[in-house]
């Protein structure tokens, strides 16, 4: 009772120069920003409502809720460069206020900014769930509220049809300046600047530096010390009890305070302890009693592990106050305690920072007054300065790509059967069993984005520490594992290694969870599943450098590259997107950076590849195809089952038989292009039979074809076999990839028409139907949408906006097609590669590779050298 007592006494001078007339206890933990002062209801803006995700990082989860925000259309011209400001909600209800005061509105006033603010979830009126019990609070997390945001921003873009010129800025006070730090972070395709005011960056427990400021700033503010007293001597009665405050917070109905609680204690801490008598309030509020709150209103698994893990992860999450960003400006107060947490000075001209002098928490987002100091007054004309210069300047990140086609699809190492939509074809000499690394096991999260989930799993990697030199700027390359298991031989050969072994480099090779022998989960089940996505693998990557950094004990100075081809590719990329404090460059290869479930482009490129090396070979192919369609149509069973030496007889009347059996035929010329002699025959050898008129007709030499790339006895195409074999739960590489098929990416390579290269018997609903036939009824053709939607809604698609990324494409690669293989941004070029196909640079140099190999090789080695020399 005593501990609480001063508690309370404490918060109350934390607060003192911000409060007007009371101090309620259950706000002890919180920073909120106040209302900007009193508006007339009827000038108020009306609650609108915006239909959101439950958990945006659980593919399988579609539950929705209903958020909400309000709307200032005031000073908005309906042009095509007026900009859109965004005022982001924090632990508390938002305030209609905010939408007619503040400073905020002056400068969307000036810019003719359409304004909006939105409510964060699990506050005011935004309830995503029945109640606030711990099972629903998992739902809660900075990580949502800023997906929230980047749904949010799509969907008034469709609302109001804004475009790319509309440039979205967003505004923040507290604990919503660090959400809009962390957004401009996180979402950079979205969201072109941020004004990130009074906002916390780096999650501490022990937050003693914060009573430091309080006693510094009474110091400097003796009338507001005075104004304190009087108020603590005012005679009011004081509810003081420990056990009361918390039989409230346990309370599982709706409280901001019970929200905002829960969210330091799993991620933030911010607790203002005082632990010896030479602080300014005493030894007598340790940090165990802010563990014991979280204990005793939560349970007793929210511990200090809990909370070390959590504010770990925020940390590694966003990079603390060594974040990443460009085009963020960061406010503070010298009086405000929470300025210790957060950026108050830098050098960066991209990512300024203002100290206000003598002003508190959040000081300059508060409606102009003539009260104000001049140094107020200064701050906002440089923040006014500022927002103009970030919301018209372009920025040296963005990339101009021209050429992309509509749609696409994918396959990896080694030759997988046909429902492994993204090979990667390597080629690969034999390396003596001695010479490989062993297999190393790195501890991981199951879930990234989980507050409440500790549950771990082991993940393979493999290290060649053969050229590092342990100095201060030795660099660090890692290779992405991607849709299959990773390959010792990597480690080795490959052209990587000779960029390792050029600027002395330690490497890594870190295998992708739920493939290979990386397994988190006992099976391969639907329920398990949902621990599969590209988000959680790249926070794998995050606590992998993070772990590696604290192994070899490397610091800032040992710049940490990625690499990866096909799907790994398209992770290199976003890595670097989401990671940029940790990951200082990237390499992505054949990376399809577009989800497209409608990838009817990919044999579009085939078609091309093909008649690149002969016209005539591409015209029978597709004429081949068509006398299938004939032969289908006319009942011909018999002579197609065994010209294509099938398995067992086709069932025509089944038309998921019949487009299987397409499928089937089609996969090997598809991956001859795909690869063109990596790993076996190339155009050449294929055309050489399609042009032979020796055998017969077009679709005698397909079927030759056919029997010729085949080394089995017969050719299995049965579709129902092929589900059974995918329905089984036990770990198959398969398995997983066509689940993220169906979750986030889609790339079924599809032929819907006659006119088209396959023909029109592999259309979309048959590839949805394997996803329903192998995981559920509920993976339909909304779920995919939704999932191909959110994909590149979090990444930007051909959109993204990184630096120090190079984009590597082969011209014969159907992939190429998703991708970006143009682009005048030197801070992210793109080579294209010609004549050459899927992840041909990644291979081992060889005498026989053709001088465009040799010099895009050349290429990406200079690029490395020169990211390594930037800071």
């Amino acid at each position: 009772m005593y501990k609480v007592f001063l508690c309370w006494i404490a918060t109350t001078l934390w607060w003192g120069p911000a409060i007007a007339g009371s101090v309620e206890r259950k706000h002890i933990l919180k920073h909120s920003l106040g209302k900007p002062g009193y508006v007339h209801e009827s000038l108020l803006p009306r609650d609108e409502w915006f239909i959101q995700r439950l958990d945006h990082f659980d593919p399988t989860n579609q539950g929705t809720w209903w958020q909400r925000y309000q709307t200032n259309e005031t000073w908005f011209r309906t042009s095509r460069s007026s900009p859109v400001f965004l005022m982001i909600g924090g632990e508390g209800e938002i305030s209609a206020e905010w939408m007619v005061m503040g400073a905020w509105l002056g400068y969307a006033e000036k810019y003719n900014a359409l304004c909006f603010q939105l409510e964060h979830r699990f506050y005011g009126k935004s309830k995503p769930t029945e109640d606030s019990s711990v099972s629903n609070l998992r739902y809660l997390s900075s990580e949502q509220a800023l997906a929230d945001l980047a749904y949010f921003i799509e969907g008034m873009n469709e609302k109001y049809k804004l475009t790319s010129n509309n440039k979205w800025i967003v505004f923040g006070g507290s604990y919503p300046g660090s959400l809009a730090a962390w957004a401009r972070l996180k979402y950079p395709h979205l969201i072109h600047a941020a004004v990130s005011t009074s906002g916390p960056l780096f999650a501490e427990a022990n937050f003693k530096q914060y009573d430091q400021v309080v006693r510094d700033s009474l110091v400097a503010s003796s009338e507001e010390y005075a104004a304190v007293n009087k108020f603590l001597m005012s005679g009011n009665c004081l509810d003081v009890s420990y056990y009361s405050a918390i039989n409230q917070l346990k309370n599982s109905g709706y409280s901001d305070s019970r929200s905002w609680i829960y969210q330091t204690c799993t991620e933030f801490g911010y607790y203002q302890t005082s632990s010896t008598k030479k602080e300014l309030f005493g030894s007598l509020f340790k940090l165990p009693f802010f563990i014991d709150q979280c204990k005793d209103i939560y349970g007793e698994d929210f511990d200090r592990n809990r909370l070390n893990q959590g504010m770990k992860r925020t940390n590694l999450m966003y990079g603390q106050v060594n974040i990443k960003v460009s085009r963020v400006v960061f406010v503070q107060g010298s009086l405000d305690p929470w300025h210790v947490l957060g950026i108050y000075k830098s050098s960066n001209p991209e990512a300024p920072a203002i100290l206000i002098d003598g002003t508190a928490h959040c000081a300059n987002m508060y409606p102009p007054s003539p009260n104000d100091p001049p140094q107020l007054t200064r701050s906002r004309s440089m923040e006014l300065r500022a927002t103009r210069m970030l919301s018209l300047k372009s920025g040296v990140e963005e990339v101009q790509v021209c050429c992309i086609d509509e749609q696409h699809s994918f396959a990896t190492a080694g030759t997988f059967d046909r429902f492994h939509k993204l090979r990667i074809g390597r080629r690969q000499a034999y390396v003596d069993e001695s010479f490989l690394p062993r297999d190393e096991w790195f501890i991981q999260r199951l879930d990234h984005f989980d507050p409440t989930n500790l549950g771990t799993w082991w993940q393979r990697y493999q290290t060649n520490p053969a050229w590092f030199k342990t100095s201060r700027n030795s660099p660090v390359f890692l290779m992405i594992g991607g849709e299959g298991a990773i390959v010792a031989a990597s480690m080795v050969l490959d052209a990587w290694l000779g960029y390792a072994e050029k600027y002395n480099a330690l490497c890594f090779q870190l295998e992708h969870r739920f493939y290979g022998k990386s397994k988190p989960t006992e099976d391969l089940s639907v329920s398990n599943l949902r621990y599969l996505s590209s988000e959680q693998a790249l926070a794998d990557l995050a606590y992998f450098i993070e772990g590696m950094n604290e192994k070899y004990n490397l610091t800032s100075n040992n710049k940490w590259i990625v690499f990866g081809g096909s799907y790994a590719g398209s992770l290199a990329a976003w890595a670097r997107l989401k990671y940029p404090h940790l990951i200082h460059a990237a390499v992505s290869t054949s990376g399809p950076l577009l989800a497209e479930a409608n990838f009817k482009q990919y044999n579009e490129v085939v078609r091309e590849s093909l008649a690149a090396s002969s016209k005539e070979c591409a015209k029978n192919v597709h004429q081949s195809f068509l006398a299938v369609e004939q032969m289908i149509d006319a009942g011909d069973v018999e002579e197609l089952s065994e010209k294509f030496n099938l398995c067992t007889r086709l069932d025509i009347r089944d038309p998921k038989e019949v487009s299987s059996f397409v499928e089937s035929i089609a996969k090997p010329i598809q991956d001859i292009v795909q690869y063109n002699g990596e790993q076996g025959p190339t155009t050449t050898d294929a055309c050489m039979i399609m042009n032979n008129k020796t055998i017969g007709t077009p679709l005698d030499r397909y079927a030759a074809f056919i029997v010729w790339s085949n080394s089995d006895e017969c050719m299995e195409h049965s579709y129902y076999e092929d589900i059974k074999s995918l329905k089984n739960t036990e770990y198959s590489d398969t398995r997983s990839w066509i689940y993220q098929t169906c979750t986030e990416f889609g790339f079924y390579q599809t032929s819907s028409s006659k006119s088209e290269f396959f023909g029109s018997l592999m259309k979309l609903p048959y590839f949805i139907d394997q996803c329903k036939d192998i995981y559920g009824e509920q993976f339909d053709s909304m779920f995919l949408n939704q999932g191909t939607k959110r994909t590149n809604l979090m990444y930007g698609q051909v959109n993204i906006q990184v630096s120090r990324v190079v984009f590597v494409q082969g011209s014969l690669d159907p992939w190429h097609a998703l991708g970006i293989y143009k682009s005048t941004n030197p801070e992210a070029p793109a080579i294209l590669i010609d004549g050459t196909p899927h992840c041909a640079n990644m291979d081992p140099p060889s005498p026989n590779d053709p001088p465009q190999l040799v010099n895009a090789r050349k290429q990406i080695e200079e690029l490395i050298g020169k990211w390594l020399a930037a800071e």
